[in-house]
């Protein structure tokens, strides 16, 4: 994606077309793709034409163009960091598929609640991203489902490392029945839990090279990584709905 300095040296800017440009990129950067031609041009302090005359020196047809051409290049660049970095994470070749249908489901609206739960380590994890989807007012909880009455329809993501952590075995045998749709990060496909659920994406805990009982386990800072990637696409999504 162009930045200011590319875009200064390609296109030979002025002051005025560099400050243009800077709140432009300002608003893209903060998700403002609804920004007007005069809120532009009044942050820039420059007129309305200055700003056209800018986007199409740019090579673009008008103002309109300009943003949602800089919008998709930058959605594709976020795309794409997320595609690589979580490609390097994830075992399973369905993980991506997995990932853009619990992003999907979050994002839906269908689910009452959000049921979060990890025991142990696998707690953390669990704890960032519920309370991260808290922060975008969705209604999340570590607590068992078992715990309410299961009345509307709900979503449970498991963490769970080994996937034999009893507790929650037994949570997603008695929940498999219910209401809900079920989703479980792990690193073992092969795993109990992973044959009760099958929507399951599975992380490394270690490196090829280092694959051995003294390597060190990554399981948790992968699975970190995972929800961050996940709560910021959701976070984009949700300011792009306004």
């Amino acid at each position: 994606m162009m930045n200011v300095d590319e875009a200064v040296r390609r296109n030979n800017l002025n002051e005025n077309e560099i400050r243009i440009f800077r709140e432009i990129m300002r608003c893209i950067d903060n998700k403002e793709y609804k920004a007007t031609v005069r809120q532009i041009a009044k942050a820039a302090y420059v007129s309305t034409a200055s700003v056209v005359r800018l986007a199409q020196k740019l090579g673009y047809l008008g103002y309109g163009d300009m943003m949602i051409s800089l919008k998709n290049e930058r959605t594709d660049v976020l795309n794409f960091e997320f595609k690589d970095v979580l490609t390097s994470i994830l075992i399973s070749r369905t993980g991506m598929l997995k990932i853009d249908e619990l992003i999907s489901d979050i994002m839906s609206g269908r689910y009452h609640r959000i049921h979060i739960l990890g025991i142990g380590y696998s707690r953390i994890p669990a704890t960032y991203m519920e309370e991260k989807l808290e922060e975008l007012d969705f209604v999340t909880t570590q607590k068992s489902p078992l715990d309410f009455v299961a009345e509307k329809p709900y979503l449970m993501i498991f963490v769970s490392e080994n996937g034999e952590t009893y507790d929650l075995t037994f949570i997603a045998e008695r929940c498999r029945k219910s209401n809900c749709r079920m989703y479980v990060i792990s690193s073992r496909e092969e795993s109990s839990i992973c044959r009760i659920v099958p929507n399951h994406i599975i992380i490394k805990r270690n490196s090829r090279k280092a694959a051995n009982e003294f390597a060190p386990n990554y399981f948790i800072g992968n699975t970190l990584i995972v929800m961050e990637s996940i709560v910021a696409i959701i976070s984009s999504l949700c300011r792009e709905r306004g």
